[in-house]
């Protein structure tokens, strides 16, 4: 029996030259690699600003952080995504209000959006899931109408393209601040990591202080003590990059679109084989709009009487085929239960959460382990024991 994973980063002997060489350079912390790929990144997505820290979590909560919010604010995000993200705005405290997301491609819905809208609101958080674009014409026609803020997590959104920019590309109509992840599964890896995006030069300059303990460097002649370099200037946190990590991260950001075109050949085959089978359906982008690829997303229409979802997983775990479930709403989990009071109603959310399933996707992947999934569900739909 084949065994297929859900994910294998796409690592070679390129990776592993560029750690010996920050090894040997003896400067491992944050150093000449990260402002290297820092700027490599910039250049990529065509950002202003480009701010390394070392998770999305981190990129997430100084975002939320910088822009000021706190105690009392609301933040309307969308509660299909991991927890961090919600987490982030809870570490300030700041209140998390729940939005709709669309059922063509799962990203939060505008309409539900702006009806979420209160005088508390400082900001919209949104999350383009599973690399597909959410619509940020109508988000950032929100934002102008009432003054709102805009952080995009983007964790599984590189390279996610929309109307030919990439998420990330400079937005200055707003002020915006968009987080990306390089955890180990992400389509960029270095093992963990984060970058913040923005065009915003003031903010930028927030981050990358308050990213390294709010230290800032003192000017020499301005020191009593020249062993002194660094005066802490606000509440900052420990999240800076590693030249170890950025060393990664600069191999897999030359790598990223042979990677993308690896992920969207797999794409299609999986759609090729499965797209008239009766009970699934795929997710769909955005008219101009191009997903990362990040996972491989799909919905399986469940049965009035049981979770065809869940037989499903099932299923194929006994074929040896690992998939998981981007993701339970995060409402649903006994913490959030505890710290939220309203009452959480979302239609779309609630009917999407039953149905949502990530299957194997990676640039290593081949055809014939995609075939081998695949053939694997259409034979569970088309078994009389599973279908009723």
């Amino acid at each position: 029996m084949m065994q297929v994973p859900l994910h294998i980063p796409y690592f070679d002997e390129q990776e592993e030259i560029a750690v010996k060489k920050a090894i040997r350079r003896k400067m491992i912390g944050m150093g000449p690699m990260v402002s290297t790929f820092e700027r490599e990144f910039r250049k990529y997505v065509g950002a202003a600003e480009a701010i390394a820290v070392n998770s999305a979590t981190a990129a997430l909560h100084l975002s939320v952080d910088v822009l000021g919010i706190g105690a009392g604010d609301e933040v309307i995000t969308t509660a299909m995504t991991f927890c961090s993200t919600i987490l982030a705005i809870k570490y300030t405290g700041a209140k998390p209000v729940f939005a709709d997301i669309n059922s063509h491609d799962m990203c939060i819905d505008p309409v539900s959006v702006e009806k979420k809208v209160s005088p508390k609101t400082k900001a919209i958080l949104i999350v383009h899931y599973a690399g597909y674009p959410c619509d940020l014409e109508a988000i950032i026609k929100i934002c102008q109408k009432y003054n709102l803020a805009l952080i995009e997590d983007a964790a599984h959104a590189l390279p996610t393209v929309l109307n030919g920019k990439y998420t990330g590309a400079d937005e200055t109509r707003i002020r915006n601040l968009i987080c990306f992840s390089f955890q180990a599964t992400k389509t960029l890896s270095i093992g963990d990591g984060g970058m913040v995006t923005t065009s915003d030069h003031e903010l930028a300059e927030r981050i990358r202080e308050k990213r390294i303990f709010g230290m800032h460097k003192i000017d020499d002649r301005q020191a009593l003590d020249m062993t002194l370099q660094n005066e802490v200037q606000s509440l900052g946190y420990k999240y800076n990059m590693t030249d170890i990590e950025a060393a990664i991260g600069i191999v897999q950001l030359k790598k990223l679109n042979l990677m993308h075109s690896l992920r969207e050949a797999l794409v299609c085959r999986y759609k090729e084989i499965l797209s008239d089978v009766p009970g699934l359906m795929f997710l769909e982008s955005l008219v101009g709009g191009n997903s990362s690829w990040y996972i491989m997303a799909v919905r399986i229409i469940n049965d009035e009487k049981f979770s065809k979802r869940d037989r499903l997983i099932s299923y194929l775990a006994n074929q040896g085929i690992k998939t998981t479930v981007h993701f339970r709403p995060v409402y649903q989990f006994p913490y959030f239960k505890k710290i939220i009071a309203d009452t959480v109603e979302l239609e779309v959310t609630d009917k999407l959460a039953g149905e949502v399933l990530t299957l194997p996707l990676y640039p290593a992947m081949t055809v014939y382990e995609v075939e081998y999934v695949a053939n694997h569900i259409r034979k569970f739909f088309s078994s009389k024991a599973f279908a009723s």
